[in-house]
């Protein structure tokens, strides 16, 4: 597989990338739409085209119908209770801000024939987001306004929780740091989608951890950005409480709810979608229906192109960046999840008997399907077990297969961050082989924003420079004593005994030289018991220069939540981004 090497990096300092260039991006996605309409082969026993316009129509409408119900759980007036952690002048601030996020205008509805507008796509977890991730909602939003299309986020809601928790900055006196705050605790295994909460107490607990590490940032150098740090997180947490009260309790909902509140004051409307909604779709269960019938053709190409990838980028572990699928005899690992609602997630397997196919998770879930069945009524009756009042029975698709089926089933174009961009090449392969197409291409982008602290100037070359010296100091300290210690007669001697021992080494043989050398390591100790005043102040030194650097880092994470940003900092950043673009538009 001749993959794409490009070299993808984050940027380490304050700036954006996007692959291919912005301006290059609307061409992308018409190119894209005039190629997927060459697309002719089948899934089960419908043509493609028939079965992306179908899906593409009834995902619009949901998104449609999940989006109004987000909003209607954001607050239409403001309330007083959003400010009790700032202090009152920081009140009239707060509530100027809180006002920008409130719903203006009932949220958009497709008035489009599905098979001509563009649709924009991107998605992530449903997490508070860093800079990094949200400009992807920026760019899907500026894409569709130019394109006259729809944008849509989807929410990979069947992520297991390994990423609800926010990095919140500490400017302590003592040693900078950065804390991990959890939303919730223990529920690593879960996926989002299982995940409701029964109380409450959760999120003021949330917040209150938060607040108050929040509050430790009382220097005068960060003092004022904390303040504005203190009114976004209690603006963005008040969004999260109120859709509780009215009814939100799945914690998918809530962050997501949050996040339209925001976005709603950077005037981007982009539709939401969960993956969870998306695989309770025919379109859904036809693609998973066709990998189920030609799983071991899927696997053995989806394994070859991981193989060449790893080659191509030289990585070992099997693992990475995602593992093989297992093939055995009669049982063949799916690029799918499966589990029961409230469960953990579990691999999913197809197990091939004379007349039917199992679907199982390896362990006691089953299911049986006939393989000359009509395509149709599996459909159905799948569509029926995930609905099923006592034991639903969910099926997800991995990493690959969700972007595979989003890419040609839903989008025109996918916006992808670094990380998925690396991996979706391996996916790119699997479609030209399994499908025989020229995949659709997708863009990439990411952004580093850090806080507005300054950060202290450091001398690349001190910190090196005084290790190094301390290391010289217990192994030379005679080059480091003051000058007064190296007229004294006690220090004099034992330099030239070191001297002379030095000297006896050059012609002795390996025994002698480790008996010398152990002579020596003694009169370097005595001696730099001599020099421990300079020792000490170079130790200073260095532990000063540690301190900055602890600083620095911390100003320079990337990864802190867009709810604890100054709400002006996020602004003027996004708006240079695009005006940016904008005037290249222009010129161009």
């Amino acid at each position: 597989m001749a993959t794409e090497n490009i070299p993808y990096k984050i940027p380490e300092n304050e700036a954006s990338v996007f692959y291919p260039p912005i301006g290059d991006a609307p061409e992308l996605t018409r190119d894209n739409m005039r190629e997927i309409q060459h697309y002719a082969f089948k899934i089960t026993d419908i043509t493609f085209q028939t079965l992306r316009n179908e899906t593409r129509l009834e995902l619009l409408n949901i998104a449609t119908q999940y989006t109004k119900k987000i909003f209607s759980f954001l607050p239409h007036k403001f309330s007083e209770t959003t400010s009790h952690t700032v202090n009152d002048s920081g009140k009239n601030a707060a509530e100027q801000l809180y006002e920008s996020f409130l719903p203006v205008e009932p949220i958009i509805s497709h008035r489009y024939c599905p098979e001509s507008i563009p649709i924009i796509l991107t998605g992530h977890e449903p997490i508070f987001y860093h800079p990094g991730i949200w400009i992807k909602n920026h760019l899907a939003y500026y894409l569709a306004e130019k394109l006259k299309g729809i944008s849509i986020n989807l929410i990979v809601d069947s992520d297991s929780c390994k990423a609800g928790f926010v990095y919140v900055p500490c400017f302590s006196e003592e040693s900078a740091s950065i804390q991990k705050v959890s939303f919730v605790e223990g529920k690593e295994t879960q996926a989002y989608e299982e995940i409701s909460l029964e109380r409450i107490e959760v999120i003021e607990r949330f917040k209150d951890k938060v607040d108050a590490l929040l509050r430790k940032n009382n220097h005068d150098d960060v003092k004022n950005t904390v303040k504005d740090m203190q009114i976004m997180f209690d603006c963005f947490m008040y969004q999260i409480r109120h859709a509780y009260q009215q009814g939100c309790k799945d914690m998918t909902g809530l962050f997501t709810a949050a996040r339209k509140g925001l976005e709603n004051a950077f005037g981007i409307k982009n539709l939401e979608i969960p993956v969870s909604l998306m695989c309770n779709t025919k379109g859904f269960y036809s693609f998973f229906l066709h990998i189920l019938y030609n799983a071991k053709q899927f696997t053995e190409i989806h394994n070859e192109k991981l193989n060449d990838y790893r080659n191509t980028h030289a990585i070992s572990s099997k693992a990475n960046p995602v593992p093989d699928l297992e093939i055995h005899d009669t049982l063949v690992e799916l690029p799918f999840w499966i589990w029961e609602k409230g469960g953990a997630r579990n691999k999913c397997y197809a197990r091939y008997d004379a007349g039917s196919i199992i679907v199982t998770n390896g362990n006691q879930m089953e299911l049986a399907l006939k393989k000359d069945e009509d395509p149709q009524k599996i459909i159905s009756r799948l569509r029926s077990l995930a609905s099923h009042p006592f034991h639903p029975i969910k099926l997800r698709p991995r990493a690959i297969t969700l972007t595979m089926f989003s890419r040609l089933f839903l989008s025109d174009v996918f916006i992808h961050g670094i990380g998925g961009s690396r991996y979706d090449v391996i996916t790119n392969g699997i479609m030209k082989d399994f499908f025989h197409i020229n995949p659709p291409k997708y863009i990439t982008t990411t952004t580093t924003l850090f806080l507005p602290v300054k950060t202290h100037d450091i001398d690349a070359k001190t910190f090196p420079a005084l290790q190094k010296e301390l290391n010289d100091m217990r192994t030379n300290p005679e080059r480091h004593a003051s000058g007064k210690t190296r007229q004294h007669p006690l220090f004099l001697k034992m330099v030239e005994e070191k001297r002379a021992l030095i000297e006896r080494m050059r012609g002795s043989d390996k025994e002698k030289r480790s008996q010398l050398f152990h002579q020596i390591k003694k009169l370097n100790a005595s001696m730099f018991k001599q020099i421990t005043t300079e020792f000490g102040n170079r130790q200073k030194k260095l532990a000063a220069i540690k301190e900055k650097k602890a600083y620095n880092k911390v100003v320079k994470c990337r990864e802190y939540p867009i709810g604890i940003f100054p709400f002006n900092a996020l602004h003027d950043h996004f708006a240079n981004v695009f005006s940016e673009s904008k005037n290249k538009d222009k010129q161009s």
